[in-house]
């Protein structure tokens, strides 16, 4: 909300942002190659999407 708000990425690091993508994106790949799980998968595959929203906010401000 702040960083619509103020029209800023101060608020939102990016390093945290990547990380958060990058856990999303091993744990929905191991939920669906190694193990299908979709108990995994559903969360993790929530957690790329809310991640790739933050990368976007971040490189769009």
């Amino acid at each position: 909300k702040r960083v619509i708000e103020t029209k800023s990425a101060n608020y939102l690091p990016f390093w945290l942002c990547l990380a958060g993508f990058a856990n999303g994106v091993a744990w929905f790949t191991y939920a669906l190659v190694y193990s299908f799980d979709p108990y995994i998968a559903t969360g993790n595959g929530i957690g790329v999407i809310l991640g790739s929203i933050q990368l976007g906010f971040w490189g769009y401000y």
